[in-house]
């Protein structure tokens, strides 16, 4: 039934029109899990790799420690076609659902994924 919310979730998400703006919406963020220049360095890096491909328009980014369910979100990013980044808290990140998978970025950390969406 979870399933069926989420893609549900996603799909409505899906008809409302897409952000003219960039922005970065960010999830799962504690404040003492990075210090303020290490996620100060990772924006840069994020809005440098974001500007440098001509994208504008909304993104996200999710800090994962491996136990949450990011499910709704890697839909909604899909259906919106939205880049969907992952910074590992924990040893590796969960597997994502749909035909997708996580590739690392080049960021120094070796702890940055995007979401890439296999179509077929």
């Amino acid at each position: 039934m979870k399933t069926l919310i989420d893609i549900t979730t996603a799909l409505w998400a899906s008809l409302k029109p897409r952000s003219n703006q960039f922005e970065i919406d960010i999830y799962g963020l504690n404040t003492c899990e990075l210090s303020t220049d290490e996620l100060q360095a990772l924006m840069s890096w994020l809005v440098r790799q974001l500007t440098h491909t001509g994208y504008t328009g909304k993104s996200y980014l999710l800090f994962d420690r491996g136990d949450e369910d990011w499910n709704r979100l890697i839909l909604t990013s899909i259906f919106r076609e939205e880049p969907l980044f992952l910074y590992r808290l924990c040893q590796r990140p969960d597997p994502p659902h749909c035909g997708s998978h996580w590739f690392l970025t080049q960021h120094p950390s070796l702890k940055l994924y995007q979401l890439k969406t296999e179509c077929s």
